[in-house]
Formats: structure tokens, sequence, C-alpha cells
């Protein structure tokens, strides 16, 4: 069984980073420690709630849409920001796929970050369908008044 506190020679562990970014702390062994059957509700309302304050890309699957969303929500950033392609394998060694055990605890000790990114591709096709309806009718985000939106 992999450790949920397996760090490297600076401390730094690899569990739970989203919810340790948007959370209340970056104390990974707290992080690592919370479970939904305890009172993790809070912090995990914390991190959603953050989360969805910000722009979402997603270039794993959505390259184009991505770009459609960042134009939208932010018209003066450049337009391809997404062109380059995420887990391009172009390093020098060959790409190994994890074990069916490994990939169960790896999930196991991230269940934060795994809830998180759910809810991250959803508020993302939420984000692309407004910035597709306003390009239907000719409006990027800024061409909204506080009326639009209460």
């Amino acid at each position: 069984m992999l450790s949920p506190n397996i760090v490297d020679e600076c401390g730094n562990g690899c569990n739970n980073e989203i919810a340790r970014t948007f959370g209340s702390t970056q104390n990974e062994s707290f992080v690592n420690s919370l479970s939904l059957e305890e009172s993790a509700l809070e912090e995990f309302e914390l991190v959603l709630g953050r989360l969805s304050r910000c722009i979402l890309v997603d270039i794993v699957d959505h390259f184009e849409e991505s770009n459609l969303v960042v134009s939208h929500y932010s018209p003066w950033v450049n337009r391809n920001l997404c062109s380059v392609h995420a887990d391009e394998n172009s390093g020098n060694g060959s790409r190994t796929d994890l074990s069916t055990n490994v990939k169960r605890e790896t999930l196991a000790h991230n269940h934060f970050d795994e809830m998180t990114c759910k809810f991250a591709k959803q508020l993302f096709l939420a984000q692309l369908e407004i910035a597709r309806s306003a390009m239907r009718r000719g409006r990027n985000a800024q061409d909204y008044s506080l009326s639009d939106v209460t």
C-alpha cells in the first residue's frame, strides 16, 4: 500500500494538490487525512467555492473549447492560449501504464482531488455553454451588465 505521507527531500508531497491549493491549508498531512464521513464538508465546500470563481480550461479533452472559454471571460488574453497539447510524450523514455492496484491506491489517497476534478469538469462545461451562447449572440463577458445576471 502507498503511504499518503510520502514527501520529497524538501518535505513536499503530491497528494490532493488541488485541495491544498484552493483549501484553507497547504498542510498535506491534514488534507490527506480528511474524509467525507468526518467533518470535512466545510473544507470541501471552501475548495469548490474558490474553484468556482476561476476560469477553467480542459487542455486534456477540449483544446479549442478552452480557447473559447478563455476568450469569452478574458478577451484580452492571447486567443490561442491552449495551443500546446498536454501530455505530449516527447520525453526520451517510453510511457508505461499504471497497474490497476497502483491506480486504485493513488485515487484512494487523492479522493478530494478526484471529486474536485469531477466538479471542475462540470463547471468547465457550464462555462463553455455560456461562452457558446454569448458567441451566438455576438457578446463577450465584458458586454454584460449586472442586470443580465441578476
